[in-house]
């Protein structure tokens, strides 16, 4: 069981004011979060954990693997003024959060595929899905991300062994989910004040920057060179020398 009572004073101990609920089984947290929003209930900075999920999911809607109790799972409720020209960079900033988060307590090198998997040495270790809802004059941010940490070879399916990997395979070592989860908010915390910062660090933590890529996009397979990010976060590919610019595409690495 993940150890709420541990964090919350984790929480505390860096002033960070954040409502913290637990729920051990659910279907996503994600949508949990929607639903909280949907009924005006809501608290700014609230974090929906579970240890197990029954229907957790990724971007463009799959299924997203998660091993109960070896798994951090965690959505996490925040507003902002609507302001849609830094939605992008808000959504890459999880992404730049989760990678400093990770390679500090590791003192290892992870790495970002755009926009927002999170690899190490080009297996997947994390997964992030945004989602917004507008809620009077707010646009509230529902940011659902799922981390390998403890997993072990044998609890991957066979055909996602090759493609992911976990902090337990990584370093033969279990982990507390709890520290790792603050080190996250930390991180997220401190970023949203530098946003502007957000662009060049992303770039920076991209594995495939000024390399070709396969990607899919509107049910068609198309090569490009990966040129980078525009300020809002879409992808920069250049495609027989002209650089167009993709918002919703998956990279295949």
């Amino acid at each position: 069981m993940f150890p709420v009572s541990k964090f919350n004073n984790l929480l505390k101990k860096d002033n960070l004011n954040y409502k913290v609920i637990y729920t051990a089984k659910t279907g996503s947290t994600n949508d949990d979060a929607i639903e909280l929003v949907k009924s005006g209930k809501y608290i700014n900075n609230t974090i929906l954990i579970s240890d197990f999920q029954t229907n957790a999911r990724g971007r463009q809607i799959k299924k997203w693997h998660s091993q109960p109790y070896s798994h951090l799972a965690f959505s996490l409720i925040t507003n902002s003024k609507l302001n849609y020209k830094s939605l992008g960079l808000k959504s890459l900033m999880i992404g730049v959060s989760v990678c400093e988060a990770l390679s500090k307590l590791t003192n290892k090198n992870f790495n970002l595929k755009w926009p927002n998997d999170i690899l190490f040495k080009n297996k997947k270790i994390a997964g992030i899905l945004i989602e917004t809802k507008q809620f009077n004059s707010n646009l509230v941010f529902i940011i659902g991300v799922g981390i390998n940490i403890n997993e072990k070879l044998g609890d991957f399916t066979d055909d996602i062994k090759s493609k992911a990997t976990s902090l337990n395979i990584i370093l033969n070592k279990q982990h507390s989910r709890e520290h790792i989860l603050h080190s996250i908010i930390y991180r997220i915390k401190s970023n949203t004040k530098k946003i502007n910062l957000i662009h060049s660090k992303w770039l920076s933590y991209c594995n495939h920057l000024n390399r070709k890529v396969n990607f899919n996009y509107r049910n068609k397979k198309i090569s490009g060179i990966f040129m980078g990010i525009t300020n809002n976060g879409n992808a920069v590919i250049n495609i027989n020398g002209i650089n167009k610019i993709f918002q919703n595409a998956e990279i295949l690495l």
